[in-house]
């Protein structure tokens, strides 16, 4: 058994407690660097599902104890070991759809107005 570095696709870099050969450990690795990190992974998967955990305010430092006992430690250079991601991707795409929707808005109101105008 042993810990092996890891980036993952969502920034944060850890490492991971691995056994077995190293080719295997290798493709682990490679596995894991294309997927969000386990913290980041789970405060998704309970923003979807409304869990309750995802409202509190220290959900991050939860994560983070849930993944070191699956034997991941999270830590990067971009956050602090203890610090929540600034958002994750579903809610960068949750604001960018509310965003297009109040665009639609004011684009039927000005239309509208360009029409009573004339």
């Amino acid at each position: 058994m042993a810990w092996e570095r890891v980036k993952w696709s969502c920034g944060h870099t850890g490492a991971m407690q691995l056994i077995g050969k190293m080719t295997s450990r290798e493709a682990t690795k490679a596995y894991q660097a294309g997927r969000k990190c386990f913290g980041c992974w789970l405060l998704s998967v309970w923003r979807v599902k409304n869990d309750p955990r995802y409202a509190l305010e220290n959900r991050w430092n939860l994560a983070l104890s849930i993944t070191e006992g699956k034997g991941i430690r999270i830590y990067s250079a971009e956050t602090k070991q203890n610090q929540s991601p600034a958002s994750t991707d579903d809610e960068l795409r949750d604001k960018k759809a509310a965003l297009i929707e109040q665009l639609k808005s004011i684009d039927n109101e000005l239309s509208s107005r360009e029409i009573a105008q004339k």
